[in-house]
């Protein structure tokens, strides 16, 4: 009798430990995971060495497949070398209604845009039944 009550103890503690890690890994998973994402555009929070870039060729086409690809070329218009470059990109409906944002990174950590140079970009959203969108893309300064 004390076996099959040491067995019962056991398989209690073993069930609670395995819930107590369920727990955990369905309230820090999700952490992680909003923390791998692209942030909205709200989110970039402005910075003394920020530097606004020019972006052209924006071409924003929905497939059948229920993504939007959103194309573009970023000129660095300004005097000074950038790095770090990123887009934001907030697609509209009709009524103006925000249907989706995103920040991408268009350039390496490592790779620098010297004055005049531009960069393209193309990526994928998945949305559909977009108006109309707005876009700016900025790069820090470099020392």
């Amino acid at each position: 009798m004390n076996h099959h009550k040491h067995t019962i103890v056991l398989k209690i503690s073993n069930l609670t430990i395995s819930v107590l890690f369920v727990i955990l890994f369905a309230v820090y998973l999700p952490f992680v995971y909003a923390q791998l994402q692209q942030g909205p555009v709200e989110s970039v929070p402005p910075l003394p060495d920020r530097i606004n870039l020019s972006i052209s060729n924006i071409t924003v086409i929905e497939s059948p497949t229920g993504l939007t690809g959103v194309d573009g070329i970023i000129l660095n218009n300004s005097t000074a070398n950038v790095k770090d470059v990123k887009v934001d990109i907030i697609l509209f409906d009709p009524l103006n209604k925000t249907i989706e944002e995103t920040t991408r990174s268009i350039t390496s950590p490592l790779s620098t845009m010297e004055p005049g140079s531009t960069v393209g970009f193309s990526f994928l959203m998945s949305t559909t039944d977009v108006d109309h969108y707005d876009a700016r893309s900025y790069g820090l300064r470099t020392e």
